[in-house]
């Protein structure tokens, strides 16, 4: 049994009696006691991975740096890491400022507004699990559980310390600890909406400018698709990696195209690498020996394929 399902018959015990007022017996007090430890368990785990502590206090003790962290190399930090932590944790993962354009809206069609990522949050002394209750569609009733983590700032994202200090940039970390969060997770970014391509958009807009009343959709839609193809999107970091000849791929294992019927022969080169003859040199040999053949044989120019290939025999 793992330690979520201990927690989770424990903290059931709990509430079965604190809403019947029953006597605890010797099972159900033993379901709680483990679901304690489990819980004990998972946040010091959480705990390991995650921070929401703040080093410093960001409106006393904290001094801005002249250069800012995220402009320095990791070789260039040398011994100073903890100064570098607190300088990033204040500088790119603090979510000081709320607006309209960004995280604030309406929850429930109420006029309220709220931080979509629910800053400020609550300072927490001590990490524990919580349960939240949410329905399906068919009616039922369920539970997911979330790890409320150790916070003495409430304006600090999740952070991992090793992560932040290599990557040098503002990063989200979650951990999930049960499968409705997950799929929660995954349907969230699997639905998430993007901004519509300018590709499709202007061939979309020139194709129905010029089409006519009498013209069929299915044509309308056969050119917006071929005018599509036509430029393909590139994102941000494909560009970025275009513009510093930044290699795309990187693999750390070798792949080669192998002939099964020993057309193509792989053989060990001076490297120790395993190599195969490109297909465009396997090509230009046959070629050559087909041209030798036909100075040998000129009859063949006359015969087609199943003719020639009766008279090699």
């Amino acid at each position: 049994m793992t330690y979520l399902k201990q927690h989770s018959k424990g903290y059931i015990a709990n509430q079965l009696l604190k809403d019947s007022n029953l006597s605890p017996d010797l099972e159900k007090e033993e379901d709680i006691k483990k679901g304690k430890e489990a819980e004990t368990i998972i946040c010091n785990y959480v705990d390991y991975l995650i921070r929401t502590q703040n080093p410093t206090n960001p409106d006393t003790s904290w001094v801005r740096p002249q250069n800012h962290p995220c402009k320095l190399r990791f070789q260039d930090i040398q011994n100073d890491w903890d100064n570098d932590y607190e300088n990033l944790v204040n500088l790119v993962q603090r979510h000081t400022n709320c607006s309209t354009a960004y995280c604030l809206h309406k929850k429930g069609g109420g006029d309220e507004l709220s931080c979509r990522f629910d800053f400020p949050k609550e300072i927490c002394q001590k990490p524990h699990l919580e349960y939240e209750t949410f329905k399906t569609k068919d009616g039922k009733e369920h539970y997911k559980v979330k790890v409320v983590t150790k916070r003495n700032d409430s304006r600090l994202n999740n952070n991992q310390r090793s992560q932040l200090q290599g990557w040098r940039a503002n990063r989200d970390f979650q951990v999930i600890i049960d499968y409705h969060s997950c799929l929660e997770y995954i349907a969230k970014y699997a639905s998430k909406g993007e901004k519509m391509s300018l590709v499709a958009k202007d061939a979309f807009t020139s194709v129905l400018a010029n089409c006519q009343n009498v013209d069929s959709g299915k044509k309308a839609m056969t050119k917006v698709m071929m005018r599509a193809v036509r430029q393909r999107d590139m994102s941000i970091q494909e560009v970025m990696h275009q513009i510093l000849s930044i290699i795309l791929v990187i693999s750390s294992f070798q792949v080669i195209t192998a002939s099964l019927d020993g057309s193509r022969k792989v053989f060990l080169s001076k490297n120790n690498t395993l190599e195969t003859r490109s297909l465009l040199r396997d090509c230009m040999r046959k070629e050559k020996c087909l041209k030798l053949i036909i100075l040998e044989f000129p009859i063949l120019i006359l015969y087609n394929l199943l003719q020639t290939t009766s008279r090699l025999k």
